[in-house]
């Protein structure tokens, strides 16, 4: 999410020169929200009217009806889907939050080529492990080093997979790429805990002396 007059040079790069939605409608919750931006659909007729099922219960937000099954189903398209039928290559990185006790409802089945992240919809920031641990590919991680934070992981691995693919196009000369990156919505609340207070204190100042903030 982009705002305008952000401290960040190169978020305002990114909202100038690209994409931007005209006519999204907040659907009050990351998962339902996630499903409409992957597919392009209402979050009822993706099967998430409410949320997404937890890794503890399998059914806890299945209400018995195709919009309120709480996973993706099976007749909607993604936009990785889409594009990869086009030629792209498709990375993802970061929370999937879409499915997660059918492994057919996962980012790899679901057009990624690669992916690294968390399924379920929470996990700790500093020691993700159990049923809201890591995932490459298809398969369960543990974090890597003594220092892991969830978010940098998923940044390394956005662009590990960027480098890999791009020495594989100067092989074989062909693919586009395409790369989604969602963080998890509070990661920047933890963040400062490791920055020193006169940084983060000057960071935040200003970023609060901004009008669109201010309001």
């Amino acid at each position: 999410m982009l705002w305008r007059g952000s401290a960040d040079s190169n978020l305002d790069k990114l909202a100038k020169n690209g994409l931007r939605f005209k006519q999204f409608y907040n659907s009050a919750r990351c998962c339902p929200s996630r499903a409409a931006l992957l597919t392009g659909l209402y979050p009822h007729q993706a099967g998430i009217g409410h949320m997404t099922n937890d890794p503890e219960d399998s059914t806890a937000f299945n209400y018995g009806v195709p919009a309120y099954q709480g996973d993706i189903n099976n007749q909607s398209v993604t936009i990785a889907e889409v594009l990869k039928s086009a030629g792209y290559t498709t990375f993802m990185t970061g929370k999937w939050h879409l499915g997660y006790h059918d492994p057919s409802r996962w980012p790899l089945q679901r057009g990624f080529d690669k992916y690294y992240g968390i399924l379920a919809g929470a996990s700790n920031y500093f020691h993700p492990t159990g049923e809201r641990g890591l995932t490459l590919m298809n398969k369960s991680v543990e974090p890597e080093g003594d220092d892991f934070y969830i978010t940098d992981a998923f940044t390394n691995y956005a662009i590990k997979f960027i480098n890999e693919n791009k020495s594989a196009q100067q092989k074989n000369r062909s693919s586009s790429t395409w790369l989604t990156q969602v963080l998890t919505g509070r990661s920047t609340h933890y963040r400062p805990m490791s920055i020193s207070i006169e940084t983060n204190t000057k960071k935040v100042g200003a970023l609060y002396e901004k009008p669109a903030l201010r309001r």
